[in-house]
């Protein structure tokens, strides 16, 4: 089962850092271009992604866990009989000092996962530092 993960120290409380990640599809967020739905546990929603080349990737993302100021955690499904499964989680830890410590993950799974992996695995990580840089910088120099 691949892995991707990224961590990134953002100084700001955790509050702070989930009125921005909580709106998962904002303009804060370069990669995720559509989130529409209810963001809160059980529900489904529409997501579109710029992919590499420019790519506008959808799929629906179905929401296993949503805790306020916690976690945001989905299953994306791709392709005819899910073969690419990607179970993604965003998780805020609160740091010593008031600073908040984003830890994004994604396991793949699924006939595709590894060949996914090797053809885009390099993009993959660059879009979670794109994304969480984009996070920091927003909450950072937010003066809400």
């Amino acid at each position: 089962m691949p892995i991707v993960s990224t961590q990134v120290l953002i100084n700001a409380p955790i509050e702070k850092v989930w009125l921005y990640l909580s709106d998962i599809g904002g303009e804060w967020n370069p990669v995720l271009q559509v989130a529409s739905g209810e963001l809160a546990s059980g529900n489904t929603m529409e997501m579109v992604l710029l992919g590499p080349a420019g790519i506008r990737i959808s799929f629906k993302a179905d929401l296993l866990d949503v805790q306020d100021s916690k976690i945001i955690r989905w299953m994306a499904y791709k392709g005819i009989g899910k073969i690419y499964r990607g179970d993604h989680s965003f998780e805020l830890v609160g740091v010593d000092g008031g600073s908040t410590k984003l830890v994004q993950i994604e396991k793949s799974s699924g006939i595709a996962a590894c060949i996914g992996m090797i053809l885009f695995g390099f993009w993959t990580k660059r879009s979670f530092r794109k994304i969480d840089n984009s996070l920091k910088r927003a909450v950072e120099l937010s003066s809400v």
